[in-house]
Parts: C-alpha cells; sequence; structure tokens
C-alpha cells in the first residue's frame, strides 16, 4: 500500500496567461486561449493496494509472479471544456475520482538447461478493469482530444458515446441509423446518442512472450507482444470507403457500393453532397499479436579474441517488427496516434494518417576490451 502524487502539470499552468503580438504596427497583449489559469489546480493522487506471491518451481527451473492490484486516483488531472462564451477551450482540471484494478502474471521456464545448450521460455499478461467513480462536474466531460468519448460516472474512462449503424436501406441505398427508442432512421439529425460500455479505446488486456535458445556461443531471442479487448475508431478506413470521399483514392473493395441492381453491397450509394457521418460503423476491434523482435547473435570463443585483449566479442544481426497479425482490424492498430498536425488525437483512440511501426534489420558488433 501506498500513495503517490502525479505532478506533471506545464510550468504556469495555475496562472492565466496572456499573449503579446502585434496589429497594424501596433503593440497588443490579450489573454492567451489555451491558458485560462486554474488557481484549484493540485497534484493528481494515487494509493495503490496490492498483493503478490513470487514462487519457484521444480529446482528452479519455473519462476513467476502474481499480483492483484487496486489503483484509486485522486483528483485527476484531465482537461475540462469550459464553455466557448468564455474565449477558451480546455481547463486544465482535477476533475473527478478514477479506480483500475486488475491482475499481472509473469512466468519463466527453463525447458533445456545443460552445459552448450540452453532454452528458456517466459511470458506475461496484464489484466486491467478501469472505472470513473466521481466527477466534479454535474454531467459526463467530453474529452475534447478525441471528441468522440466521454468521461462518464460507473464507466471506463473515455467510453465511446457516438450514434449506432444500422445499415443500407435496400430500397434506395442511404445509410441508416438507430434512434432512441430502437427503430431505424436515415437522417442522421434524428439518430440517437449511445453509451458502448462494451467497447472502450483501451486495452483491457496486454502482455508479452519470449523465448531464449542458445548453443554455445550461438544465440536466438524471440519476443512477441500482444494487446487487445479495445476498439479504435478508424478514421484511415473512413476516408476509404465513406460514400462522401469518392474524389480521394478509395480502397478497391470500396467498389461494392449500392445500386437498383446491387442491393445487397457493403456500402451505400455514392453521394459528393453527404457529409462524412461519425458512428461505431468505424469502431473496429483492436486485438492483434505482432512479432516484435528477433535477434540472433554469435560469440566468438575466448580463445579467438583473447589475442587482442578483448574479453568478450558478438555478431548479431536484429530485427524488429517484421509482423503482426490483426484479424478484426484494417491497418496497424498500435498506430492509432494520428496527424501531427492535428494534435487532438489521443493514442489508440482514433488512427488518422499514423505512420506505421517501422520495420528494420540491424547488423552490429558488441566488443568488450
Amino acid at each position: 500500500m501506498g500513495t503517490s502524487g502525479n505532478d506533471q502539470i506545464p510550468n504556469y499552468e495555475h496562472l492565466p496567461l496572456y499573449v503579446i503580438s502585434g496589429y497594424d504596427n501596433q503593440g497588443s497583449i490579450f489573454p492567451n486561449p489555451e491558458s485560462p489559469g486554474n488557481e484549484d489546480l493540485t497534484w493528481e493522487k494515487n494509493t495503490n493496494y496490492s498483493i503478490g506471491v513470487d514462487f519457484v518451481l521444480f529446482k528452479n527451473r519455473l519462476n513467476g509472479t502474481f499480483d492483484y492490484y487496486n489503483k484509486f486516483t485522486h483528483a485527476l488531472l484531465l482537461g475540462k471544456p469550459l464553455s466557448p462564451t468564455t474565449g477558451y477551450g480546455l481547463q486544465t482540471s482535477n476533475i473527478g475520482n478514477m479506480t483500475n484494478h486488475g491482475i499481472e502474471l509473469m512466468l519463466h521456464y527453463d525447458i533445456i538447461k545443460t552445459k552448450n545448450v540452453n532454452w528458456s521460455v517466459g511470458g506475461n499478461i496484464t489484466l486491467n478493469k478501469n472505472k470513473v467513480t466521481k466527477l466534479v462536474t454535474d454531467q459526463d466531460v467530453p474529452d475534447l482530444g478525441t471528441f468522440n468519448t466521454y468521461y462518464s460516472i460507473g464507466r471506463p474512462i473515455d467510453i465511446y458515446y457516438m450514434q449506432k449503424y444500422a445499415g443500407i436501406d435496400p430500397d434506395n441505398g442511404d445509410e441508416l441509423w438507430y434512434k432512441k427508442d430502437g427503430s431505424t432512421t436515415n437522417n442522421y439529425n434524428e439518430a440517437g446518442l449511445f453509451y458502448l460500455d462494451d467497447k472502450t479505446p483501451n486495452p483491457t488486456f496486454y502482455g508479452g512472450l519470449n523465448t531464449q535458445v542458445s548453443y554455445k556461443g550461438i544465440q536466438l531471442g524471440i519476443d512477441v507482444y500482444y494487446s487487445g479487448g479495445n476498439y479504435i475508431y478508424n478514421n484511415q478506413w473512413l476516408v476509404a470507403h465513406d460514400a462522401s470521399s469518392v474524389y480521394q483514392n478509395m480502397a478497391e473493395d470500396a467498389s461494392d457500393f449500392w445500386t437498383p441492381t446491387n442491393k445487397d453491397a457493403t456500402y451505400p450509394k455514392p453521394d459528393l453532397n453527404k457529409p462524412t457521418y461519425d458512428s461505431d460503423k468505424w469502431l473496429q476491434k483492436a486485438n492483434y499479436i505482432r512479432l516484435r523482435n528477433v535477434t540472433l547473435a554469435y560469440n566468438l570463443p575466448l580463445s579467438l579474441i583473447s589475442k587482442a585483449k578483448m574479453q568478450a566479442l558478438q555478431v548479431y544481426v536484429q530485427a524488429q517488427n517484421l509482423w503482426y497479425y490483426a484479424p478484426n482490424y484494417e491497418g496497424d492498430p498500435e498506430v492509432g496516434i494520428g496527424s501531427e498536425e492535428s494534435g487532438f488525437v489521443v493514442p489508440g483512440t482514433i488512427s488518422l494518417y499514423s505512420y506505421p511501426q517501422t520495420r528494420a534489420i540491424t547488423f552490429g558488433l558488441n566488443v568488450t576490451f
């Protein structure tokens, strides 16, 4: 058990700041629209409770750790939207409380352990549940970093709040959405807004797998990472398939759109005059597994390098991000970071013109004298 503080508050964030600029060759000073100040701002406080067990079995061949944790966050530091009439957008505030609880498990097993051959495998998994327990405002708070998630008491942080897609009207090719009463409409303005309690942008499980094999001076290491239980708003997929984006380069399967002779199409009839509509149609399950790292190395025998006064010489080749598998997501779910120019996208929540993970192969030497 213990309590810690989060002091990640920018300098002077508690003060209303001003901008010095010029207009028509005249100096001017005016309030900074990004710095409204907050004299009540305090550190975020975390109280942690955990219980764990470390164990070793089978003559030290199997070892592991099991932990149960419960983390209470008080005075949660997030941006609180302000009324546009104030001239400001967000105010860094202590908006409420939150809990995180779950388990962490780590295992490592030596399959072969001899003088010349060693082979071990290991892995870890974290299961986490998150919930907002208090908000200082009387209403749920929108996250202006995503524009489609909210902070809502009793729900995971950043829960999706949006319209539900109901498919395509086979008679005319119009898109349909659900209304609050469960009926459908082709008028987006009549569609209801719903909390998608079973779809959160935050992974509910994640972890890794690894194996190490060595034979005399040869070593092979493989690391795999996995994550899942979350959904990402795939904005890149929207741009490649939405019926209002036909003036752009489209994905090949976007050609399966509604026509009078193709009423069972995947996508609605094209319409340049239709705006792009947000809905859970563009939410995709983000479960994935990635081959994060593969390293093959050879350690030269000491008898060959000692004359050069070396203690060790290793030649290696290392490959990163060689492969990944995401069965329900179009693209790479690990890169939901967004456009560097936008500044509003929260990692893992929206995929928007993101650079893919770099695939790299590196050759090198490690020398110890």
